[in-house]
């Protein structure tokens, strides 16, 4: 709360109010979140709900070799893993451990929080370092870490025996390697050869680019309480849920946090690549300039994320941005990196002390800010205080594999973000993103339950599921088909009825239940705009609802804009 406080001005309003007009104080915001980052991954305590969960995952691992932690993105699952791993040296004088992971970057966080709290139990971080051995995509190689200057770096190693096995984002490893459901282990070759006694697997199903979703043999734990991002973020990336049992008990303990932004463009001119290209990089800035000005003060250095697409779609966008920033922002030096070079310097608490690291060597300057660019895959399990997500949306009519991916893409992208996250896209009709042409912000004190019920719980997973051919014929039916098997409204629908509110959902916020009618039949899907509280749409081009007639994906719930309570 003081965080985000801080990050808004609210601070700095309150106490300047009450100062004379000769005076006023000013928050060093950079130095602030340096502190407030060192304290945070510091810190062993675990909230309510995750300690209850982690004495449940020790309860079954009594009884058995494999426990699964089930989470959403952002419910601390990582952080679950590491209390787990630092018991486990604690009560083990020697032995191993191994870290499974679909990036190394996910490796490199993985040791900084865990030599944190390391360091706050006086345990000897080399040493620690020595026990750790970790193995990312493509698994073929077994490796430990070790401090080289103040970066971390990757040597071979030749453990094959472990006390303890985690697999972080094993709904990805599993589609990467396979699984032996049998015995709980990887199918690839060398993961076949190791020998652990004990394994944590961690899995989102969301975050799953498969149909299916599921890495599940069973599901021993389930994590349903976001630590990570806002309220706000929470509710925007619910839209994208693979399944509605996901969003049962979900919830933030954050702050609400500003809205999710959008900056959704028609492409200039011809609809050509380059012209489309250009908008994309002059979207981004224009996000990276609303950054600037939100948050006034503060140093970007690797607490800005840009994600794209893919490595494609990286390889033309990172050096036309780097150009646009110099020649848009020249007052301020960026520079950008991939999340595995950011994640492979240590955090100056975590360096030497014996060293005098140099700013070449630390990658910290206080000229040039390393703003993380990189594609979305290079993301997984990883969050950054602000993040901005690229040309990440699709138009839903491919193959059930190829609109999953879309649909993690997003989701993953969105999650990523601890305070503010920003979608920059062309408008794409038939996409993913299509809908937000026709939401309108309105700004307002922010009610969890109010901004999680704008979203069809269902409304991802149908999309999923329908067949292309399905699709089409829902789209140019004259028929009105009523709700569809996921229980929200498909484009096509003419609506003409009543939703009632049910006085018992909102009581507890002291608001009174209305009835009122949708729109009717006449309406078209232009006309059909909705207010919300999570979505702010007011970057958009505002000639996008216009020309709206049919949404192949619309979350939004039957909660309607005048419904919705005073």
């Amino acid at each position: 709360e003081l965080r985000n406080a801080v990050l808004s001005e609210n601070v700095e309003v309150a106490m300047n109010r009450g100062l004379s007009y000769q005076w006023q104080l000013c928050i060093d915001k950079t130095y602030f979140c340096q502190s407030y980052e060192r304290q945070l991954l510091r810190s062993g305590k675990l909230t309510n709900h995750q300690e209850e969960k982690f004495q449940e995952i020790k309860q079954a691992q009594r009884s058995s070799s494999t426990v699964h932690l089930s989470a959403v993105a952002g419910a601390g699952k990582t952080f679950v893993a590491v209390q787990l791993v630092l018991e486990t040296f604690q009560q083990n004088p020697s032995g191993h451990v191994l870290l499974i992971a679909p990036c190394i970057s996910l490796c490199f966080l993985f040791v900084v929080w865990l030599g944190r709290r390391a360091k706050e139990e006086n345990m000897d971080f080399d040493r620690l370092l020595e026990r750790l051995v970790v193995v990312s995509k493509p698994y073929d190689r077994l490796m430990t870490l070790e401090v080289d200057g103040a970066r971390i770096k990757a040597s071979d190693s030749v453990t094959r025996e472990f006390l303890l096995e985690v697999c972080d984002e094993a709904q990805d490893v599993y589609i990467d390697v396979g699984f032996d459901a049998k015995n709980g282990a990887m199918s690839h070759s060398v993961l076949k050869e190791l020998k652990s006694h004990s394994k944590l697997h961690l899995s989102s199903h969301s975050q799953s680019s498969s149909p299916s979703g599921r890495y599940r043999p069973s599901v021993d734990v389930t994590l349903t309480e976001v630590v990570r991002s806002t309220q706000r973020i929470v509710a925007g990336a619910a839209t994208f849920l693979a399944s509605a049992s996901e969003k049962q008990d979900l919830r933030s303990i954050c702050p609400a946090g500003p809205p999710v932004k959008t900056f959704i463009f028609k492409p200039t001119k011809e609809m050509k690549e380059t012209n489309v290209a250009d908008d994309y990089v002059k979207s981004t800035v224009a996000a990276i300039w609303y950054v600037i000005h939100a948050y006034a003060g503060l140093n970007l250095h690797q607490r800005l994320a840009v994600v794209v697409p893919d490595t494609a779609f990286l390889e033309w966008f990172k050096p036309s941005l780097l150009k646009e920033l110099g020649s848009r922002i020249p007052a301020r030096s960026f520079r950008c990196e991939p999340f595995e070079t950011s994640l492979s310097c240590l955090p100056s608490d975590l360096l030497p002390k014996q060293r005098d690291i140099s700013k070449e060597e630390s990658d910290q300057s206080d000229e040039t800010e390393m703003l993380v660019v990189d594609e979305i895959d290079n993301s997984k399990g990883l969050e950054t205080l602000i993040v901005i997500c690229v040309g990440l949306d699709a138009r839903i009519v491919g193959t059930q594999a190829e609109t999953a991916a879309t649909r993690a893409r997003l989701y993953r992208g969105i999650t990523r973000a601890q305070v503010q996250c920003i979608v920059v896209n062309e408008y794409l009709q038939g996409g993913w993103l299509e809908f937000l042409g026709l939401l309108h912000f309105e700004e307002e004190t922010f009610v969890e339950s109010v901004g999680m019920n704008e979203v069809s719980a269902e409304a991802a997973a149908t999309a999923v599921t329908t067949r292309p051919e399905e699709r089409e014929q829902l789209e140019t039916s004259k028929e009105i088909p009523g709700q569809n098997e996921g229980g929200h409204q498909t484009s096509t629908q003419v609506v003409e009825s009543v939703v009632k509110l049910e006085t018992n959902e909102v009581k507890d916020q002291g608001q009174l239940a209305s009835d009122v009618p949708l729109e009717n039949s006449e309406t078209s899907m232009a006309g059909s705009v909705t207010t919300t509280s999570v979505w702010d749409t007011g970057e958009n081009d505002t000639s996008i609802a216009s020309q709206i007639q049919k949404l192949s994906f619309d979350p939004r719930s039957s909660l309607s804009n005048e419904a919705r309570p005073e």
